[in-house]
Parts: C-alpha cells; sequence; structure tokens
C-alpha cells in the first residue's frame, strides 16, 4: 500500500508511510505543497452497489458517512465507464 499511494501522488518533496496497526498509517509529506495537492484530492471508490444505487444522493450520503461530500463523479457512470463509484470527500486526517 506505501508503494501504491506514494506511486500515485508522486510527492515532490517525498512523504513517509507508517503502519501503526489496526488499519490505519500515519503519512508524513516533506513538502507542504504535496500535503496540500493530496488533501484537496481525496477520492472514494465504492464498489459492489446495486445497478440502481448510482444517484447522486446516494453518494451525498456515502460521502457524508466517511466525512464531507463534496463531488462525484457523474460523466463515468453515466457512460457506463465504470463499475463504481467515485465520490471526493473532505476528511478530517487529524
Amino acid at each position: 500500500m506505501r508503494t501504491v499511494m506514494a506511486n500515485l501522488w508522486h510527492p515532490l518533496g517525498g512523504v513517509s508511510i507508517t503502519d501503526v496497526g489496526e488499519k490505519r498509517f500515519v503519512f508524513q509529506f516533506y513538502c507542504e505543497m504535496d500535503f496540500d495537492r493530496v488533501v484537496k484530492e481525496f477520492w472514494v471508490q465504492i464498489y459492489n452497489l446495486p445497478h440502481g444505487f448510482f444517484t447522486e444522493a446516494i453518494a451525498k450520503q456515502f460521502g457524508d458517512f466517511i466525512g464531507v461530500f463534496v463531488d462525484y463523479d457523474v460523466k463515468a457512470i453515466t457512460a457506463g465507464l465504470r463499475n463504481y463509484m467515485l465520490i471526493r470527500v473532505k476528511v478530517d486526517i487529524r
């Protein structure tokens, strides 16, 4: 997981990722710009939803359950390009 996240984010200043147990990780960014970019681009993928559940109302419910709903990718869903819902959320990472 550490390698995948570091490769996805491509942090300019680097990142240390420490497994602290119980499915929790500590991410330490060495450049404030990297931190800001990652936090602003936090997207969550929801898989195995029944066909009729790919709606904005459901996306908002999931987003608010995880953190605070911001947006969801309606274009890919309506075009049938994905079998999962992609939602953007604001999460308290402290």
